[in-house]
């Protein structure tokens, strides 16, 4: 594991700050089938800062930030028979599950693959009058899931999760003090888009007492847009030394969109890393890898 950060001036208006950490140990198991270790982890992230201050009163800050995670963790392990005297398909098939907790013996190795980066921007500045501000802040996140679902050595099948998002978000606001009047007003603006975010689990026909074939098995994705606004405002009097009276009001709305689609097929085989096929009722990606 390792930290780092430094900071300090680099010319009489701009400041800078830099801070990194890697975390990294291996396997504590292993995938007996592939040799692969698991529940390791592999971590990388880095920030940076930069405040400029141009003029008095007036300052910026902006904030970029991103990290990565890719290792074979989340392992599903096997711990025996959920029911006393049932013996798990993938078992009756002469697949193997390791009943420990630390080694597992599955088809294929499990996968942890999360990207996420950022950038926001503060930009504040502050008169005799009162004082104004601004929030900006973008932030986007890919990831990826795969764990071997029946745990076994048997190809049964296996989910891959998936998640890619982006949020993007405004703020403004304006405060001041006239007399004895304080006011402070401002709005916000909201952006989410999730797309595409969904699951794909391929399965054996043995689930349904067929041969041991792989097939396209069950497929759903979601798309979803999150919008949102609001706007609020805010008086203030001092009617004597020590007793202050405050009215205000918020109004916000937001809106969502949401596509959604499920499907079943164990018709047409599995291709892992295929490419997308039609089939009745829509289409069938194979690409989720």
């Amino acid at each position: 594991k390792l930290e780092m950060a430094a900071s300090g001036p680099v010319t009489s208006t701009l400041s800078a700050r830099f801070a990194v950490h890697y975390d990294r140990h291996d396997g504590y198991g292993r995938n007996t089938v592939t040799g692969t270790k698991i529940d390791d982890q592999d971590e990388i992230g880095a920030r940076v800062s930069l405040l400029w201050k141009p003029v008095d009163g007036l300052e910026a800050l902006t904030i970029a930030d991103y990290s990565r995670q890719s290792d074979n963790s989340g392992a599903l392990h096997y711990f025996g028979a959920a029911q006393p005297g049932t013996t798990p398909l993938g078992i009756r098939l002469g697949g193997i599950g390791l009943n420990n907790s630390r080694d597992i013996a599955s088809d294929i190795d499990p996968k942890v693959d999360i990207k996420t980066w950022g950038i926001s921007e503060q930009i504040s500045y502050k008169g005799d009058w009162g004082s104004i501000k601004s929030v900006t802040a973008y932030r986007k996140l890919d990831s990826l899931n795969r764990v071997d679902v029946d745990g076994t050595s048997t190809q049964l099948g296996f989910n891959t999760l998936t998640d890619n998002a982006e949020q993007f978000s405004q703020e403004l606001t304006a405060d001041g003090k006239i007399g004895r009047f304080s006011w402070l007003v401002g709005g916000q603006y909201f952006y989410e888009n999730i797309s595409p975010a969904g699951a794909q689990i391929p399965l054996s026909l043995a689930v349904r007492g067929g041969p041991l074939v792989l097939k396209d098995g069950f497929y759903s994705q979601g798309y979803q847009k999150t919008y949102g606004l609001a706007g609020y405002f805010q008086l203030s009097y001092e009617l004597i030394d020590g007793l202050t009276v405050t009215g205000g009001g918020r109004y916000s709305t937001e809106k969502k969109k949401l596509d959604d689609t499920f499907q079943l097929d164990f018709v047409n085989p599995y291709m892992f890393g295929g490419p997308i096929i039609p089939v009745a009722g829509g289409i069938f990606p194979r690409h989720l890898e």
